[in-house]
């Protein structure tokens, strides 16, 4: 069975509903061209996704673009599209890092570690990305750790 776009709802959530205006391939909404990107490819790989599951840290509630399972570890991962960190207004930039850098640190605290199961992606200039690397980044989650004869292999190279 084909992963789907599993939405979290509540009756405390924070962030408006009228923001969902991007329509995916199975009619889900999401924020962004960006999400939209990600939950094709997490369907693809047939890796299950939260769309903005709420986590708590010291009385702050974050909502990370997605939360997913690593399906070999068995353990969650979130996925934060950073769009605007390359955007070209120096103010609105340094803002946005600002402000994002602080929620890397929040993630952090509840041992989220970017790279490690918090995956980071960046906007470009003019609202472009590399689709290519979100499906780089997914295919290595959702495909099993190389055997232990493929490790001895590679470390005979």
């Amino acid at each position: 069975p084909r992963s789907t776009l599993l939405p979290y709802t509540t009756l405390f959530r924070s962030r408006s509903e009228a923001g969902l205006k991007i329509t995916t391939f199975d009619g889900s909404l999401v924020r962004s061209r960006a999400e939209a990107f990600h939950y094709e490819a997490f369907y693809i790989y047939d890796v299950p996704a939260v769309f903005e599951y709420p986590y708590e840290i010291e009385n702050d509630l974050l909502r990370p673009d997605f939360t997913t399972l690593n399906v070999y570890t068995m353990k969650p991962v979130i996925w934060e599209h950073l769009g605007f960190w390359f955007h070209k207004d120096p103010h609105k930039r340094e803002k946005y890092r600002y402000e994002n850098l602080h929620r890397i640190d929040e993630y952090s605290k509840i041992g989220f570690l970017p790279e490690s199961n918090l995956m980071l992606t960046f906007g470009a200039d003019e609202n472009k990305f590399d689709v290519q690397s979100i499906h780089r980044k997914i295919a290595m989650m959702a495909l099993p750790p190389p055997s232990e004869e493929t490790i001895d292999m590679l470390k005979r190279l």
